[in-house]
């Protein structure tokens, strides 16, 4: 009889070992999912915030014209005020919220020296409840048809996933 004990033990202690050893195979491979999971949030965040300062820098409502260089990185800064104001008076505006999605878009002046009245223009503002927030800045040029001069900056773009 004490041998069958100790053979039932034996087993026991096999099968108890064996479902420990499963677990933690389960957990661990639970463990690789969410940070890929997390990684593949973070790429698709970057990829969107990336693809809105491109579709931002080249917004008709923001481009220079009538100058006789065309410059594809060229923001007019009086439609950038304008359409920060438009876009200001109107934060329901369905086509804006459609291309910028949850991304706040906003223009600095970077040189030759900032305007602290102006910096930031912020063309459009959202509120972000999302966990990997990405933000992208584009370097444009910033030209004043009043004055005619151009001024270096950056168009910030910060989007959630």
């Amino acid at each position: 009889m004490k041998r069958a004990q100790i053979q039932f033990g034996e087993s026991l202690a096999v099968i108890i070992i064996l479902v420990v050893m499963i677990v933690l195979g389960i957990m661990f491979y639970a463990r690789l999912q969410h940070d890929e999971n997390t990684e593949t949030s973070r790429t698709h965040s970057d990829l969107k915030a990336i693809e809105i300062a491109k579709l931002a820098s080249s917004l008709p409502e923001l481009k220079c014209t009538g100058r006789p260089v065309q410059d594809k990185t060229c923001i007019d800064m009086e439609k950038a005020i304008r359409l920060e104001k438009w876009i200001g008076d109107n934060p329901t505006n369905l086509h804006y919220v459609k291309v910028f999605g949850d991304a706040t878009v906003k223009l600095y002046f970077v040189y030759p020296t900032p305007i602290p009245v102006l910096n930031p223009i912020e063309i459009m503002k959202q509120t972000q409840n999302t966990q990997y927030k990405t933000t992208v800045q584009v370097p444009v040029t910033i030209h004043d048809p009043s004055t005619r001069k151009s001024r270096f900056g950056y168009l910030e773009v910060s989007s959630g996933g």
